[in-house]
């Protein structure tokens, strides 16, 4: 059965089957090529029969939290089920337990499989020999990669910085305002902030108001926007082509389909220092060490890439078994590529035709016992492009 908040947009898709209702949403998404359109429809095939027939009847059952980027119906959303398909097609290659698979399904662990995803097929692509989840000693790495040019193997751990309590209820405060758009609203472009985190019964009457806005802005097919004081501002277009939703956007700071929650107020840089020594405890003494952390929370929301390295150069410098430190982030927006050096460590920026961009710094530890090869680290480098 699929969970009623959910109904009314699955249930006018055509189709006799979720599957066949998800494959039918790509011919009408404006934006898509012909090409992207049976693409898209064949990674839905993909995807059914990596993870099964009923992967989609538990997603729309049990808030599954990929279902977010189905019932957004727009063409980034199938522009990214071409690259899960395709990257979990390719994991049975490296990953025989299919541990993969069976994390992606988990709606507990969903974000960590999209992780190790994300960085394993970046790293096969790049030409490295990958195992998922191998053994190190008495314990379970989540990436081994092996350099066949040189036999170098880096042990590889890979971590989400999940939000604090405070963070979760901001979160959840943006999520809800958001997902009420999207579920009423189906393929417009929206773009907006929320300011401030409301007691359960504020924050229903609020939806209830962005509701109301967002069918009317939609039924008239131009351009709106809503503006309750210290609580909330959005905007809504028919497409983030919009000039109208351009201005708007730039003019706060943001891109169309950006759509940020209110300040947490937590420590970011202790909550870090505090997860690589969690995370470097994982890694071998006798090989180089790599701990990737995704952190979309704060470390990119600042201006000055440059204090942030300075900050989170000491925190790398204590440990001799990380030889790199990659912090990860992204978001959709117009930019440009860049690859920039500060002092041993490096600011990569990586935009793909669909206004994803990805974020990363790279501290490069020169105090570590075994750093990684040169030819290993520019391997690793170029994987951050693919």
């Amino acid at each position: 059965m699929i969970n009623p908040k959910y109904s009314s947009s699955i249930d006018r898709l055509p189709g006799d089957d979720l599957w066949a209702k998800m494959a039918n949403s790509c011919t009408t998404i404006e934006g898509l090529s012909e090409k992207e359109i049976k693409d898209a429809q064949d990674a839905f095939r993909t995807v059914k029969d990596v993870l099964g027939e009923h992967f989609l009847d538990m997603v729309f059952s049990e808030d599954h939290p990929i279902f977010f980027n189905l019932i957004n119906m727009v063409a980034y959303t199938r522009r990214w089920i071409i690259w899960v398909a395709n990257a979990l097609k390719g994991s049975l290659i490296y990953d025989q337990r299919k541990v993969l698979i069976k994390y992606f399904k988990s709606p507990d662990r969903y974000h960590e499989a999209l992780s190790l995803l994300k960085y394993s097929d970046k790293l096969h692509k790049a030409g490295f020999k990958i195992k998922i989840n191998p053994p190190v000693g008495n314990k379970i790495a989540d990436i081994q990669i092996v350099n066949e040019e040189n036999d170098e193997l880096i042990i590889i751990e890979v971590s989400i910085q999940y939000e604090s309590v405070r963070e979760k209820e901001a979160f959840k405060t943006m999520i809800a305002i958001s997902r009420s758009v999207i579920q009423f609203t189906p393929g417009i472009t929206f773009s907006g902030a929320v300011y401030r985190i409301m007691a359960e019964k504020h924050l229903s009457e609020i939806i209830n108001q962005v509701q109301v806005f967002a069918i009317k802005a939609k039924t008239e097919n131009i351009f709106s926007q809503l503006s309750i004081p210290h609580t909330l501002d959005i905007a809504i277009a028919p497409n983030d082509n919009n000039p109208k939703l351009i201005q708007w956007a730039k003019e706060r700071g943001m891109q169309p389909g950006d759509f940020a929650g209110p300040d947490a107020e937590v420590n970011h840089i202790h909550r870090l220092e505090a997860k690589v020594y969690t995370e470097q405890k994982q890694l071998s003494t006798d090989s180089p060490g790599i701990i990737i952390i995704e952190d979309n929370n704060f470390i990119f929301r600042t201006s000055d890439i440059t204090e942030i390295i300075a900050k989170v150069e000491n925190i790398v410098y204590k440990y001799n078994n990380i030889s790199l430190l990659i912090i990860s982030g992204g978001f959709r927006g117009r930019s440009t590529d860049e690859t920039t050096k500060v002092g041993d460590h490096y600011y990569v920026r990586v935009v793909d035709n669909d206004m994803s961009v990805d974020q990363y710094i790279i501290m490069v530890n020169k105090y570590c016992d075994h750093p990684v090869s040169q030819d290993t680290f520019d391997k690793i480098m170029s994987s951050l492009y693919m």
